[in-house]
């Protein structure tokens, strides 16, 4: 089959911004571990790099559903996908924030058998609830951005988060030369990319926003608190309770419409 020549221009112009943006989401992911490296010695930097791995192993195993939901999304009509947004991500939350269970295991895998890794939890544990952002924007926001054909708009958002990011962590470092106030700073620009991602289809298709917002925010300051607790059982049953409770008050109307569809098979 010949592809026209106006037709290699429009792909070419579409393709161009997704491949860019895609670029600029690794650096935003990526920006807190260079500078851990230009600005901290070996030993640290090898620490923070173990957890950088852990989490980049677990977003591996999360991120390629976005290959699968891709073509799916892209069969439906603008309108129906935009309205199915903000379930789809109530959705990715409620099982992400579940997942970050593996973060016991994982403590005491580390404890156990890598005690010399024991201050990598101190990072990974900051930054794993990072991966319920990063999952949302790789696995939906592009997604949706590249289905309603604004990745332009994607891209210019990525790159102002990008400066932001940068600066802020700069000015984070040299403030208090801390390896956990980068750590922090990072996981806070995650959450800014989110909402900023968001602004548009809140413009544009006045999606409900606030819910997701809320429980996102919400599930990052319990996982923070609750793995601050010396003792592993007590910490992971605490979280798995306010969990629970939490996502029962609000997605209540989302569970019921997941058990229907569950019940009529």
């Amino acid at each position: 089959m010949v592809i026209s020549f106006q037709v290699s221009v429009e792909l070419f112009k579409l393709g161009i911004p997704v491949a860019i943006s895609y670029q600029i989401g690794t650096f935003i992911l990526n920006i807190d571990n260079q500078l851990i490296s230009m600005f901290f010695d070996n030993r640290l930097f090898g620490i923070y790099s173990f957890a950088y791995s852990l989490i980049s192993i677990i977003s591996t195993v999360i991120v390629p559903i976005s290959t699968v939901i891709f073509p799916f999304l892209n069969r439906q009509s603008e309108n129906t996908v935009m309205g199915q947004y903000s379930f789809n991500t109530a959705i990715l939350f409620i099982f992400i924030y579940a997942s970050l269970t593996v973060y016991y295991p994982v403590r005491l895998f580390i404890e156990w058998y890598l005690p010399n890794y024991d201050e990598s939890l101190i990072f990974f544990r900051l930054l794993l609830p990072g991966v319920g952002v990063s999952s949302c924007i790789s696995i939906l926001v592009f997604n949706y951005y590249k289905v309603i054909k604004k990745s332009n708009v994607y891209l210019v958002q990525g790159i102002v988060t990008l400066i932001g990011s940068l600066v802020l962590n700069l000015i984070g470092y040299y403030l208090t030369k801390s390896a956990i106030v980068i750590a922090v700073i990072s996981l806070i620009v995650l959450f800014c990319w989110y909402v900023f991602t968001n602004t548009y289809f809140i413009q544009k298709y006045k999606i409900d926003w606030r819910k997701n917002t809320f429980y996102l925010g919400g599930m990052i300051l319990v996982f923070e608190l609750t793995t601050q607790i010396s003792n592993i059982w007590i910490s992971l049953i605490i979280y798995l309770v306010i969990y629970t409770i939490l996502t029962l008050c609000v997605y209540h109307v989302e569970l019921k419409r997941i058990l229907k569809v569950f019940l009529k098979r």
